[in-house]
């Protein structure tokens, strides 16, 4: 991974050191990106639907962010009672605000403030049973409280050391499972709804977590369907899938990888999702065929082996041809960063960030990008970013981090960070 860093970084470095003016937004805030296609189901425009920020008349700046010069963390999406929720933490305080659903006239209100004094950087909003939850660190404790202020657990990590990191929350028979990292293992615990007590028995009783065994773990994700628990993670450079149906563990898939050659290969950010009865994992690998150039893959696949983006392996030796899956950039030595999938007009959806390397002037474009699976046998995917441009958020010689989004109204709605202009702005863009 030091390959990833090393390159963004000496661009970022010098970037950051020409960033002494603070410069706003421009129209591309104000008017709809058009994606035109043949089908309406595919028609898509995008714009901001941040509210505009005065609190320095000079530089008036379109962010969600209450200061525009603060410094934020974790930002994240939930849609909970038909209202768009955006939450982030600012200042060593979590904010959370309401959407009044109106893309013509954008306006967001501070719902909720919460302190976070320790050292609290990641943030997640899950829409549950009960209510609209806020899981986050702080000082090493996994928290866990409703927007509307009610504790259902503060410190409910293991005392085992370390800074958790990763939260994922999921509903399941009533209970919430939250499932966290801590010192190289998955760990979780649920929050059961007849007792109102954090049970500490859905853990895997080999004594790893929900490892399986004890090589580290990271980039949990989770989802559940029909009635169990799906855990995708990273272990030894592999991609697994586990399973937890209430009673037990197992290992449902032990390697998913696109390419299979052990430290030559090294998955990265994933997400796993249910959709057409079967469960979906989506995730990007960077992967080295002779040892050398590593390359980027964006890859789709189902739990049980089905391909999703373009996967060939023509002569059938176990190495398949090198292709972008669905990333956008043709040189793919430069790299994808962040993937998340969800469902839209009942179709499967996936938005992604990547960079998108210029040989003629040498520099790149931090793109976001989405694609809507059509099913066609031809072209099963469809760019739905916007006309003949690469990406519905472009930012030079930058890379859009901490993408999420959800599906609001028949819309995509993703919400991230922008480092450009030398300050850390929450946007959210809409897809409709």
């Amino acid at each position: 991974m030091g390959i990833v860093m090393s390159k963004k970084s000496v661009i970022m470095a010098l970037f950051l050191l020409m960033a002494t003016v603070y410069i706003g937004c421009d129209d591309m805030f104000g008017e709809w990106l058009e994606n035109k296609s043949g089908s309406m189901d595919l028609d898509f425009e995008w714009k901001s639907v941040d509210p505009l920020n005065t609190s320095d008349p000079a530089y008036p700046v379109y962010t969600l962010n209450v200061n525009p010069y603060s410094y934020t963390y974790s930002p994240c999406l939930a849609v909970y009672n038909n209202t768009l929720y955006a939450a982030w933490i600012e200042d060593l305080f979590i904010k959370v605000m309401g959407y009044n659903g109106n893309d013509a006239d954008p306006q967001w209100n501070l719902v909720a403030e919460y302190s976070v004094p320790g050292t609290g950087y990641d943030l997640v909003m899950y829409p549950s049973s009960f209510g609209l939850l806020l899981g986050y660190t702080d000082s090493g404790d996994v928290n866990i409280r409703s927007v509307e202020g009610a504790e259902l657990g503060l410190g409910i990590q293991y005392a085992v050391g370390g800074n958790p990191t990763n939260i994922n929350m999921v509903d399941m028979n009533g209970d919430l499972y939250v499932i966290w990292e801590q010192q190289g293992y998955a760990r979780m615990k649920f929050y059961n709804h007849l007792s109102g007590t954090w049970d500490e028995t859905a853990e895997d009783s080999y004594g790893y977590g929900i490892n399986n065994s004890d090589l580290s773990v990271m980039r949990t994700n989770a989802a559940v369907y029909n009635g169990i628990l799906y855990v995708v993670l990273i272990q030894d450079y592999n991609l697994k899938v586990r399973q937890y149906d209430g009673s037990w563990w197992m290992t449902y898939t032990d390697n998913m990888n696109y390419y299979n050659a052990g430290t030559m290969t090294v998955p990265d950010m994933n997400d796993i999702l249910p959709y057409n009865d079967t469960i979906f994992v989506n995730w990007i690998e960077n992967f080295s065929p002779d040892g050398s150039a590593f390359y980027s893959r964006l890859n789709v696949r189902s739990i049980d082996g089905f391909w999703m983006d373009n996967f060939t392996d023509s002569d059938n030796d176990g190495v398949p041809e090198i292709n972008g899956g669905l990333r956008r950039g043709t040189d793919l030595t430069w790299y994808a960063y962040e993937t998340v999938m969800l469902t839209v007009r009942d179709r499967l959806c996936v938005v992604w960030s990547e960079d998108i390397y210029d040989s003629e002037s040498g520099s790149y474009t931090g793109a976001l990008c989405a694609s809507l699976f059509t099913g066609d046998k031809a072209n099963p995917w469809t760019p739905i970013d916007g006309n003949e441009t690469i990406g519905f958020y472009t930012s030079y010689n930058n890379t859009p981090s901490e993408l999420k989004a959800v599906e609001y109204n028949g819309g995509i709605y993703t919400i991230f960070t922008d480092y450009s202009t030398g300050y850390s702005l929450v946007h959210v863009m809409a897809g409709r």
